[in-house]
């Protein structure tokens, strides 16, 4: 399995992402946050036994991200 940091899942990540005007909703914060517990970590880690993990990137590395996989399709 492939660390959660690894270049070879990037293109599996799945984004909890809002628009510009929602970035404060505090609803939307909320479920993320909730995501982001214990609890919820602990029954996706069971669940997916292990395979899925809740990581955090800024929105520059998640642009990074993009960035590169946009240049691996067009080869």
């Amino acid at each position: 399995m492939e660390e959660a940091s690894s270049d070879a899942v990037k293109p599996y990540i799945n984004i909890g992402a809002v628009n510009s005007k929602d970035k404060d909703n505090k609803t939307y914060k909320k479920i993320i946050e909730l995501y982001h517990s214990k609890e919820v970590q602990k029954a996706l880690k069971e669940d997916t036994k292990d395979v899925e993990k809740a990581i955090n990137l800024s929105e520059k590395e998640i642009k990074e991200i993009e960035k590169d996989l946009a240049e691996l399709a067009e080869k």
